[in-house]
């Protein structure tokens, strides 16, 4: 899927600075991979969903 991350921010109701500093945090965090071309390629999405389902705040609780 190739998206801008303006596409991408409008699509969830965010804004494209906030969408930029997720990326770049799942870049570190060695998650995805992104290109030139837009594309992102997700390296562990096992990983990935452990990590959103401890964000949702019913995880908390």
């Amino acid at each position: 899927m190739t998206l801008s991350s303006t596409l991408d921010a409008d699509s969830i109701a965010s804004s494209r600075e906030v969408v930029t500093r997720a990326l770049h945090e799942m870049r570190a965090d060695g998650l995805i991979e992104t290109g030139h071309d837009r594309l992102v390629v997700l390296l562990d999405a096992t990983r990935l969903a452990r990590e959103l389902e401890a964000d949702r705040p019913e995880a908390a609780g």
